[in-house]
């Protein structure tokens, strides 16, 4: 069902603790987990972003309501 897991680390402990479980689901499910490291600019370009918009898997109508509508890439 899970193949692929991302899981966004931004330097925190607290973001870490998402990795065991994580590796866990993965190797379950037969998939492998994606580490996606998020920074900080150094630079502030000028009010950088107030909303981040992210589209779901299209999911609808009984499909969405078994599945959810959870982000796995």
């Amino acid at each position: 069902m899970f193949k692929r897991i991302l899981v966004p680390l931004d330097g925190s402990a607290r973001a870490e603790y998402a990795l065991p479980i994580a590796a866990r689901i993965a190797r379950a499910m037969g998939g492998s987990p994606h580490l996606l490291e998020v920074v900080s600019p150094l630079i502030d370009y000028g009010g950088g972003c107030d909303l981040i918009a992210i589209s779901t898997h299209g999911r609808h109508g009984l499909e969405r309501w078994v599945m959810g509508s959870w982000l796995v890439c």
